[in-house]
């Protein structure tokens, strides 16, 4: 069934889609996706400030883009920090990355994407979760007439050995994917949702750093105080603040959203 929305322009899909936060969708076409969520699927279009999201479970969806979160105001506070700050790139940023929202996805899918992140590039990432997915999964959904395949449960992992997951390509990651999927219900037995228990808590986790684990929380589990420094996040401390003799100051509520803002913004700049 097909549903209607209209947006402001805090709410961009395909900025939002391959900003780098998700791995599993699909382009159709400009501005046209099919995005893959907990046992269930969704085509999206998007015509300036009109959306069409084709799907049988539209609630899952308002919530999985977020499209109830008022950004306008985030935003505006975020505006506000970095003009007190005299931050020009935090501006910039602001400006350029308007239109990204933090998705609400799927906890265990998440978590497993950011641990195949390291050392890692967004294509290569998404080619991993589609090769899990298509090879491993139990959770198929039909939509419009045919049958797709959602990231695996974790109880799908049970079947899957140390080799077969080397041999799609994860490298040195499998184990520390494997070894999480078997832990998964005591560790999510754990989450609290607040950011610097669960920070701690996947950080413990064999194989997960600083990054892995902000990332989880910021994009797993909508904890914005979450700040992920990776190699972009280094480029951007170190050319547009270090070198100009400045030092980044990062704001007590939605730094998540600013890193986010900022990662895509350097990105782009950079031609990627």
């Amino acid at each position: 069934m097909e549903y209607y929305f209209s947006v402001d322009n805090s709410f961009n899909i395909a900025k939002t889609l391959e900003c780098g936060q998700c791995f599993h969708y699909e382009k159709l076409r400009d501005n046209k996706y099919r995005v893959y969520g907990l046992n269930t699927i969704c085509e999206i279009e998007q015509e300036n400030n009109d959306i069409c999201i084709n799907t049988n479970d539209i609630e899952y969806w308002k919530m999985y883009f977020a499209l109830d979160t008022d950004y306008s105001k985030i935003i505006e506070y975020l505006t506000d920090f970095c003009e007190k700050n005299n931050d020009e790139f935090g501006l910039r940023a602001i400006e350029k990355g308007k239109g990204i929202k933090i998705l609400a996805q799927p906890f265990f899918e998440t978590c497993c994407s950011f641990i195949l992140s390291q050392q890692n590039n967004i294509p290569r990432i998404r080619k991993m979760v589609f090769g899990l997915s298509e090879k491993y999964s139990r959770n198929q959904v039909c939509f419009n007439g045919c049958w797709f395949n959602c990231f695996p449960n974790y109880k799908d992992f049970d079947f899957v050995t140390l080799e077969e997951l080397k041999g799609l390509g994860l490298g040195y990651r499998a184990e520390y994917l494997k070894e999480f999927a078997d832990s998964w219900e005591s560790i999510s037995d754990k989450v609290k949702f607040e950011y610097q228990s669960d920070f701690e808590l996947f950080k413990s986790c064999k194989g997960i750093g600083d990054k892995v684990s902000n990332c989880i929380c910021l994009y797993g589990y909508n904890e914005f105080d979450a700040f992920p420094i990776d190699v972009w996040m280094k480029k951007i401390i170190k050319e547009e603040y270090t070198d100009k003799g400045r030092e980044l100051k990062i704001p007590d509520k939605y730094a998540g959203i600013l890193q986010q803002f900022m990662f895509y913004t350097k990105r782009q700049e950079s031609g990627k």
